[in-house]
């Protein structure tokens, strides 16, 4: 999780919503903090601009930026079941 604390340059992390092109990483931004379920958002070279609602950490990628609505991602967290043993042999 600490990797998706603040903005990264040069990374995808795998939003997939496209919502169009805008003008700045900003809008793009403002366009995922309008959605109450976005969690994420990337803006690439072209100026699409992507959101997610299941938080990505992803890859490094060329010419997108990408950021992360840090108190949805902890809402998020602290939402899901804890983990057990899910049927792994032991």
């Amino acid at each position: 999780m600490p990797q998706m604390m603040s903005p990264r340059e040069d990374w995808e992390n795998l939003s997939d919503k496209e919502e169009g092109k805008l003008a700045s990483v900003d809008e793009c931004k403002s366009k995922c903090i309008e959605q109450p379920e976005c969690r994420q958002y990337s803006f690439d070279a072209e100026a699409m601009c992507r959101t997610r609602v299941d938080p990505r950490l992803g890859k490094a990628g060329q010419g997108i930026s990408s950021g992360w609505i840090v108190d949805r991602i902890h809402d998020f967290q602290e939402g899901m079941a804890p983990c057990g043993n899910e049927g792994w042999p032991v």
